[in-house]
């Protein structure tokens, strides 16, 4: 067996909510504006990836002595550059829109794969984390596959991947 689980600070707590928040809003936008979600996709995203990566590098810094992940590291690095592009590339944003989007989501999911058996090993819940990044990895492949399809219904499908996301970061807020 591993060694004892330390009780999650109130830092790490209140990242996870945060997170949690905004993957839920963006979900909820993506759903109920779809095709304005097409128009203003770029500034959705740069907004988005911004400020959860940099929420994610910044839970990673603070709470790096309680065993968190390199993981979570990774994905908030992500997060950053990809907002980076996103403002610096509006212009063929939409031509390559399904397939950084799946890009992300894969990214996403096998981070979230890591994260739980990180998690695993230090006696933490992480079944949670184990689920949702299979199912990034699944809506990755799915947008991979069918780039067309993922035009049509991008907002459908990331609305999806959102709340997955933010249920995760609920669980892992909440458990010991």
């Amino acid at each position: 067996m591993g060694e004892q689980a330390k009780p999650k600070s109130v830092v790490g707590r209140v990242f996870d909510i945060a997170m949690a928040i905004l993957y839920a809003i963006a979900g909820y936008y993506f759903l109920t504006h779809p095709i304005a979600s097409l128009n203003v996709a770029a500034a959705v995203f740069v907004v988005f990836f911004m400020a959860a990566g940099l929420m994610e590098v910044i839970h990673f810094f603070i709470n790096r002595k309680e065993g968190v992940s390199v993981w979570m590291l990774l994905i908030g690095v992500l997060n950053v550059l990809l907002g980076i592009y996103l403002l610096s590339s509006a212009y063929n944003l939409f031509a390559f829109l399904p397939f950084m989007m799946a890009f992300w989501a894969m990214f996403v999911g096998f981070g979230r794969i890591g994260f739980a058996f990180t998690q695993k090993k230090a006696n933490h819940q992480w079944i949670s984390s184990l689920i949702a990044g299979i199912a990034m990895i699944i809506l990755g492949i799915f947008m991979f596959n069918n780039p067309v399809a993922s035009i049509l219904t991008v907002s459908l499908l990331f609305a999806i991947g959102m709340w997955v996301m933010a249920v995760n970061n609920l669980i892992e807020a909440f458990s010991e």
